[in-house]
Parts: C-alpha cells; sequence; structure tokens
C-alpha cells in the first residue's frame, strides 16, 4: 500500500479548518477536512448531534428532537414518543 503523510488525511471527520475544530453541538460533518464552520450542517428534526458529530444520531424512543438538538429531550409528563 502506498502512504504518503497528507496534511488533510489526518483531519477529524465532524470538524473544521486546519486545527480540527469539532462542529459545534446542534451540528454535524459527514465529510472528512472541513474547511471552514460553514461545512458543518444542521441537525434535522428527529435527530441529536452532540458536538463533533459526523453524522446525526435517531432520537430515541420518548423523547423529542427538534432541529439542532444537542441532546434529546425527554417527553413531558403524560406524553410519549415513538422515535
Amino acid at each position: 500500500s502506498h502512504y504518503v503523510s497528507d496534511p488533510y488525511v489526518s483531519l477529524l471527520i465532524g470538524s473544521t479548518g486546519d486545527n480540527e475544530v469539532p462542529c459545534p453541538a446542534g451540528t454535524y460533518n459527514p465529510d472528512l477536512g472541513g474547511a471552514s464552520i460553514n461545512d458543518c450542517q444542521a441537525c434535522d428534526e428527529g435527530y441529536f448531534c452532540r458536538e463533533g458529530s459526523a453524522f446525526m444520531k435517531n432520537c430515541p424512543e420518548g423523547f423529542y428532537c427538534p432541529l439542532n438538538s444537542t441532546e434529546p429531550t425527554p417527553c413531558p409528563k403524560g406524553t410519549y414518543g415513538l422515535g
């Protein structure tokens, strides 16, 4: 196998820029080597994204996740969510 020390190979998924800054909570970046915070995408409704997420995580049952959720929010007492 051919391996060259490429500065872009080391950039983490879910990060942006040369300093590998994690995408903020509520966003995600599925691609390697994002150039700026503009490469971080909004977390969709029904999903949540912690800081440095490479992909959106499904909102679990019993919780709800509005747009840009950083964590799942528990459904209030007397209600339920099907996830």
